[in-house]
């Protein structure tokens, strides 16, 4: 969408056609719609760091550019250039670059630079002759100076660039990266770089990874991919779904199998790794054939259900006994892997994959399976008894850990293999399962026991330090409840919330929400908020300030300094701020003035919740976020504002406040670039697929609906036809609201507003 002097861009412009009719059943049920869309932190990046005053100064300059796509081109009078001279022109650039990055130059003079690339390329002849040429120039000076972040970052941005001009870029850098030596197929920095901004062909760099290994014969290639595949699990772990050759080779061997097992299994793509079954499971006793034939098409062992059936009932036994403790469990657990059934190979997920099977089959009777589709799965007839005893073994399994390795690796790195090696694969296994289950039940699933199951898994891990402290743990856990989103496994959480649970619909006229008991509860947070804070060395001077509130204080004037990332961490963060202390500072100082005005409002249980919000204005907390809009640019108000928006959630008491403080600051603010940013953060969230936080909807309909905010007063609520259409549907939404059913308004999980 371009912009002349009368159609300045805002943050809210929108490059989609105009769609007619649009209402908010359109918007929460994913209907292709004009949408708002969300900058991502390249673009924000590069919006420079003028200060809220240079923004609002009146130009027609955008404040983001959003366009779907930049065009680059050059007037036709300019010469068509040769091979020869692109090469000529782009020597000059990197030494250009070069002296830049040495100097620790501008961001922008870098981009610029960069820029100019692709515009030289698009005046060539021979365009793609020339784009190849100048990228295997570019390619070779990456891992000149690869101990450079800065170095490394430059000549990646100059590869995506050349490969926007050229499609055969990709797979020109995939066999250059293949086939040279080993000092640059091994380098981890520049491979992720590479993979990351979406440079390698990953079909080809796969298959040749996972030949490289040599079954493990192969060290170094071996150490590597596990070092790889470790890094991209914990910063970019949809990828691994595309290099399951590599992780599949690597399972084979106890090292690899920790890290890399659990993201092919959970993954999107489940046809190459899901357990192939022909026939429909039946819960009541047909285990045995489904468990026959598994995912690597090979047919299980004569009487291998059997066994593991009669280990199983050994293991409930051996659980029942009154005087059972860890050490009769870790030898049970031993003789497991003295069996082979611990290997971490197809074995182990046979093993796994039956006892799912068992332990389902012992939750839900019989006659309740075979009644055909289920009214409703919360009045079914459970027995968690084989689920409480299939968890426990899961975890007794990773307090024995000892697992051999046929590598040199650290102490460290073996103790966090070892521990990770099987409950990665029991996760695999268990989301293929209720994956295979919940698609073939459809309305008769029932998500109940799988929940029961991962509770246990996750308050017994809680209680392991040394295994709760593993990022593989945690990635693992994050990576399953991914793969059973609702988009992917709807049945597994609208049924997984307490039926008891009620919201008050956003949407009733007349709603006082001061006046809801739970809104001056506490929500249960188990992180340490404060723990980016103390990193730092910030909390100290926050505590100081919330305390005596100084008329003249240099920690106000100094707090964005100190929210800025170092320049090679910026580089490789995709962002200017420190994002984690941003969203730390916020719920810290949300939390403390909660606290504030509890211990100043007598009786505070009963009475908070009764009092209007001006009983928030506790004056040293709204000093930093009115310093946060003021002083920091548009791409940390956009991370601010974030960090307030996500802690509008269910009735609690930071819900309530952080709602006030959102509203405070769009009705206080004297520059509509803040209350247009604001609009934004709020718009994103509520385009995107439900189930939408009932805090955000409780703000979005204040803001539209209350006249003190005089929200449709101001220019960007109408930059566009289709963004105009978007808040007139809300408005008419709330206008025309009937009553919600109760049944279905549950932990936040809201129903369309008409």
């Amino acid at each position: 969408m371009e912009s002349g002097p009368d159609q300045p861009h805002s943050v809210l412009s929108i490059h989609t056609g105009a769609t007619d009719g649009i209402n908010l059943h359109d918007i929460q049920n994913n209907t292709p719609i004009a949408s708002c869309p969300s900058a991502s932190a390249p673009e924000l990046r590069n919006l420079g760091t003028s200060n809220i005053t240079k923004e609002s100064g009146g130009s027609s300059q955008p404040l983001l550019s959003i366009s779907g796509t930049q065009h680059l081109g050059t007037s036709t009078s300019e010469p068509l250039l040769s091979t020869g001279d692109a090469l000529e022109k782009y020597q000059i650039i990197s030494e250009k670059l070069e002296t830049l990055v040495s100097s620790n130059g501008k961001d922008a003079d870098i981009q610029g630079l960069i820029a100019e690339v692709p515009r030289i390329l698009l005046r060539c002849v021979s365009r793609d002759e020339a784009a190849l040429a100048v990228a295997q120039k570019v390619f070779k000076g990456l891992y000149e100076s690869s101990s450079n972040s800065a170095h490394v970052a430059a000549h990646l941005g100059i590869l995506a660039a050349i490969r926007d001009v050229s499609k055969f870029v990709v797979k020109e850098l995939t066999s250059w990266v293949i086939y040279s030596d080993e000092d640059r197929k091994f380098n981890k920095d520049i491979t992720l770089g590479l993979i990351q901004s979406e440079l390698l062909n990953l079909a080809e760099y796969n298959v040749h990874m996972a030949k490289l290994l040599d079954a493990g014969r192969n060290k170094g290639a071996t150490e590597f991919a596990i070092s790889l595949i470790r890094t991209l699990l914990n910063s970019d772990s949809r990828v691994i779904s595309e290099l399951h050759y590599l992780v599949d080779a690597l399972a084979k061997n106890p090292v690899g199998n920790a890290t890399a097992t659990f993201s092919v299994s959970a993954g999107k793509d489940n046809n190459a790794t899901q357990i192939k079954e022909k026939k429909a499971p039946d819960h009541s006793g047909a285990g045995r054939e489904e468990c026959n034939v598994v995912e690597s098409g090979e047919m299980d062992p004569a009487g291998f259900y059997e066994k593991v059936s009669m280990l199983f009932t050994d293991w409930c036994r051996l659980c029942e006994l009154p005087g059972a403790n860890d050490s009769a469990f870790a030898h049970y657990v031993l003789q497991l892997q003295q069996s082979g059934l611990l290997k971490g190979d197809n074995t182990q997920d046979r093993f796994f994959n039956c006892i799912m099977k068992f332990t389902m089959s012992h939750c839900l009777p019989p006659e309740v399976i075979s009644s055909g589709p289920l009214k409703s799965p919360h009045v079914q007839p459970l027995s968690f008894l084989a689920i409480d005893i299939y968890a426990k073994l899961v975890i007794s399994i990773v307090r024995v850990g000892q697992f051999s390795s046929g590598f040199s690796i650290s102490c460290q790195d073996k103790m966090i293999f070892s521990k990770c090696l099987t409950f990665l694969q029991v996760l695999a296994v268990a989301v293929k399962f209720i994956q295979k289950d919940a698609d073939e039940r459809k309305t008769s699933f029932n998500p109940r026991p799988y929940f029961r199951l991962f509770i246990n898994w996750l308050l017994d891990l809680g209680s392991m330090d040394s295994v709760s402290d593993d990022i593989q743990v945690s990635t693992a856990f994050a990576n399953a409840f991914h793969a059973l989103q609702p988009l992917k496994v709807p049945g597994f959480s609208p049924q997984c919330i307490s039926p008891n649970m009620r919201l008050p619909d956003p949407s009733t006229p007349n709603l006082k929400i001061d006046l809801l008991t739970e809104m001056s509860q506490p929500p249960h947070i188990l992180s340490a908020v404060d723990a980016a804070l103390r990193a730092k060395q910030i909390k100290g001077d926050v505590d100081e300030y919330l305390k005596t509130r100084p008329e003249e204080s240099s920690f106000l004037t100094g707090l964005k300094q100190r929210l800025l990332l170092p320049p090679d961490d910026a580089a490789r963060a995709g962002t200017r701020y420190n994002v984690p202390l941003i969203n730390s500072l916020v719920l810290y100082v949300g939390t403390q003035a909660i606290q504030q005005l509890r211990e100043r409002t007598p009786h505070a249980e009963s009475t908070a919740n009764s009092a209007p919000l001006a009983v928030f204005l506790v004056g040293a907390a709204l000093d930093i976020f009115e310093i946060l809009m003021i002083d920091l640019d548009t791409e940390g108000r956009y991370h601010v504002l974030n960090a307030i928006a996500n802690q509008l959630r269910y009735p609690n008491n930071h819900t309530h406040y952080f709602s006030f403080i959102i509203l405070y600051l769009f009705g206080e603010s004297k520059q509509e670039i803040i209350q247009e940013q604001i609009t934004r953060v709020l718009f994103e969230r509520l385009i995107a697929n439900q189930p939408h936080p009932w805090g955000l909807l409780i703000v979005i309909i204040e803001l539209i609906k209350n006249p003190t905010y005089n929200f449709w007063s101001h220019s960007f609520t109408r930059c566009a036809p289709e963004i105009e259409k978007i808040f007139e549907s809300v408005l008419r939404s709330c206008r025309g609201a009937k009553p919600l059913d109760e049944s279905v308004v549950t932990g936040g999980v809201m129903p369309d507003l008409h």
